[in-house]
């Protein structure tokens, strides 16, 4: 497998299916390849150096850092997030960790592909998950794990490309699956019943 070293060598990497990123343990983008400037505008060579706060998605930068930290401390998942660049997309990311030529930790390579949010097979959580958690659809997934990352109902609705009604109604449904009885209460139950640490099991890929 390739060390960080030869990204640091080469920014601008081969590779068509999806986008693929490498960045370092600051989150600064290090290598990416062609496919990702159609959604950031930005060119390979000119994203060396900048983070997810520089691109067009800066207010979903902390959600993808977030991630980002959960891997380099040696957690493995998967997530679903939309990406809203140039283009808007719901994209399915797989992170894993890459070291430097020594064997330590140095940063992490991403490898993204659309998405499309209807469509897409969710893991099935059947057993040794918190009451409710299997219940949440796809968009009530989402919706939970952006409220949990602190996003607003304004916010949400515009990253999930839905109204304010149609947000109105999942958020409904999201409280009487996990026993909250008003908005607010929202994220201490979810913390209570243990989805708060577990959210992304919701929105991983299956296998």
């Amino acid at each position: 497998m390739r060390t960080i070293e030869f990204y640091l060598n080469n920014p601008i990497i081969e590779h068509d299916p999806g986008v693929l990123l490498v960045k370092d343990l600051h989150h600064r983008f290090i290598a990416s390849n062609a496919r990702f400037e159609d959604y950031s505008g930005i060119p390979p060579r000119e994203l060396v150096g900048l983070t997810e706060h520089d691109m067009p998605w800066k207010d979903m930068a902390d959600i993808y850092i977030s991630y980002e930290n959960d891997i380099i401390s040696g957690l493995t998942y998967n997530i679903i997030a939309p990406l809203h660049g140039i283009k808007k997309v719901t994209m399915a990311t797989q992170t894993k960790i890459i070291f430097d030529s020594h064997g330590i930790p140095a940063g992490t390579v991403s490898t993204s592909v659309p998405c499309d949010l209807n469509i897409l097979d969710f893991t099935q959580i059947t057993s040794g998950a918190p009451h409710g958690y299997s219940d949440l659809t796809k968009k009530e997934s989402l919706i939970l794990f952006l409220i949990l990352k602190g996003k607003t109902r304004k916010d949400i609705s515009e990253i999930a490309d839905i109204s304010n009604s149609s947000y109105d109604f999942h958020v409904r449904h999201i409280k009487q699956k996990i026993g909250a009885k008003t908005t607010a209460e929202i994220i201490p139950k979810a913390q209570q019943l243990g989805i708060d640490a577990n959210v992304s099991i919701v929105i991983k890929l299956s296998g």
